[in-house]
């Protein structure tokens, strides 16, 4: 697949690999028809990023961000995606650890 829209910026992501195809892409979709969310509540593109540690510039980009209204100045939930066929590593479990001392 060369490109698809994200469902909730609609901005085009080119070569976009299976954890955006089979968990970032379905589950915002989930997010906003099954479980009532407003689009303009959530983040996807562009990724908000957590610095991996305080003097960090890049940090780790976050998959979906729900806010708790439209302002996106409360987050209300995280929700990093992963390829269906991923084990969990060190460096995942320091990424949710980074995005746990958010909130």
């Amino acid at each position: 697949m060369d490109a698809i829209i994200d469902y909730i910026s609609g901005v085009e992501i080119k070569n976009p690999g299976p954890e955006e195809i089979y968990a970032t892409q379905p589950f915002s979709k989930s997010l906003v028809e099954d479980y009532g969310y407003p689009k303009d509540c959530i983040s996807t593109r562009p990724q908000v990023r957590v610095p991996k540690t305080p003097s960090d510039r890049k940090g780790y980009p976050m998959d979906i961000v729900v806010y708790e209204d439209s302002s996106k100045q409360k987050i209300k939930m995280i929700v990093e995606c992963k390829k269906p066929d991923i084990k969990l590593s060190t460096q995942d479990q320091r990424q949710l650890e980074n995005y746990m001392n958010l909130s």
